[in-house]
């Protein structure tokens, strides 16, 4: 399945660019933030999307639950 393949793809990328801090930012504004803050900032983006994707995976599986009940 297509779909199943770009999904194994999407994380296995996912996982490495937060690995190596590769992720994409705006860098002109950024890089004039002191340390203490970039770390905040990676974390909360982090944790926004890791929330997203969760809720995202959760919701469309609910039909595919139901059916196999």
């Amino acid at each position: 399945d297509g779909m199943a393949s770009f999904s194994v793809l999407f994380l296995i990328g996912a996982g490495y660019n937060l690995k190596n801090n590769a992720h994409v930012r705006v860098d002109v504004i950024y890089q004039r933030f002191n340390r203490k803050l970039k770390a905040w900032i990676d974390l909360t983006g982090s944790l926004i999307f890791l929330i997203l994707g969760c809720y995202l995976v959760i919701k469309s599986s609910i039909p595919f639950v139901e059916a196999s009940w």
